[in-house]
């Protein structure tokens, strides 16, 4: 073959497109999980705006019914109490509105894998501060606004079974919020949660 045929052969050839090489399962999944986390990071944020200025807003709300007029004492008191845990929601509504906007992208991957598993667990720990304190809150918020509706606070002779039905019927309605949460957790975030699990395990296997 002469030269010139070698010449016009290798003109033939192709330098590979980069979207068609592969690098790898690894590169892949973790490019697909930034990627992914970047869409769900901006989607949350939104959400959580919309979280601080309807809970502001309707805790402001509250306040004003509670101090407007003649109220209950003890439905003042409750209404006090959602106005506390309307601030609560909204102020951690606030940090991990923070938390999403300090996220880093660019960080190793290490690092930043495991940050972003922590982002979307379905109960993160840090939230247990503000998660048990509300639902304390508002379960002594509904006794006070109810048990002084009915006059339970001044008929003693009632109050043994209205507190009976009242702490039956608030464990039932948390348990039935959890229930619901976690499987619109799962439906939403869970695979990519899982996803960030396995390669948080991925990576670490090789550190």
């Amino acid at each position: 073959m002469e030269i010139d045929d070698l010449k016009g052969e290798a003109r033939k050839i192709k330098a590979p497109d980069v979207a068609s090489l592969d690098f790898g399962e690894r590169v892949r999944t973790v490019n697909g999980l930034v990627d992914e986390l970047k869409r769900r990071d901006a989607s949350e944020k939104r959400k959580l705006r919309l979280a601080m200025a309807v809970y502001g807003l309707f805790g402001a709300l509250i306040a004003l019914a509670a101090f407007t007029g003649y109220v209950d004492p003890g439905i003042r008191m409750g209404r006090v109490l959602i106005v506390l845990i309307c601030g609560l929601v909204a102020a951690a509504a606030a940090v991990k509105y923070s938390r999403l906007a300090r996220a880093d992208y660019s960080e190793p991957t290490f690092a930043f894998l495991k940050s972003a598993e922590k982002r979307y667990r379905f109960i993160a720990p840090w939230e247990y501060a503000y998660v048990v304190p509300g639902l304390a809150a508002a379960g002594l918020a509904g006794w006070l606004i109810l048990a002084s509706s009915f006059d339970m606070l001044i008929r003693p002779a009632r109050a043994l079974r209205f507190n009976i039905f009242y702490i039956l019927g608030f464990a039932a309605f948390c348990a039935f919020s959890f229930v619901v949460s976690r499987a619109k957790w799962k439906k939403e975030k869970g695979a990519l949660h899982d996803g960030l699990v396995r390669a948080v395990k991925d990576y670490g296997e090789d550190l």
